[in-house]
């Protein structure tokens, strides 16, 4: 079964932790034969948040550096690149409904990899 994983899964991988959700939680859900997906957004966001933690002195840049590095250059977690044409053409549509394209963007991942 494949799984595309909210940015909150991958948060202890950059050394935040999060309430319910165990440290070791992609592992596992990899050894238990689920194939994870995240998008390029969730690396943004990953960044983000860690750039957060990083200023206000919470997490070493190190760590969050070391732990984006796993993800992306893990084979085993498929990385799905926002220029995908399906992927913006159903970006565009939702913001006409939709004010923050960064949610445009989230959903119609969700949506099109509903399809995959």
């Amino acid at each position: 079964m494949k799984l595309l994983l909210d940015t909150t899964y991958f948060f202890p991988v950059i050394g935040i932790s999060i309430k319910g959700i165990q440290e070791d939680a992609i592992i596992k859900l990899i050894k238990k034969g689920y194939e994870i997906s995240l998008s390029n957004i969730t690396i943004f966001e990953l960044s983000a948040k860690g750039a957060k933690y990083v200023a206000t002195g919470d997490i070493e840049s190190h760590r969050v550096i070391r732990g984006i590095r796993a993800i992306v250059y893990d084979e085993k977690i498929e990385k799905i690149p926002l220029y995908d044409t399906s992927i913006l053409l159903t970006s565009f549509e939702l913001r006409r409904i939709l004010e923050d394209f960064l949610n445009c963007l989230i959903l119609s991942l969700l949506l099109i990899s509903a399809t995959f």
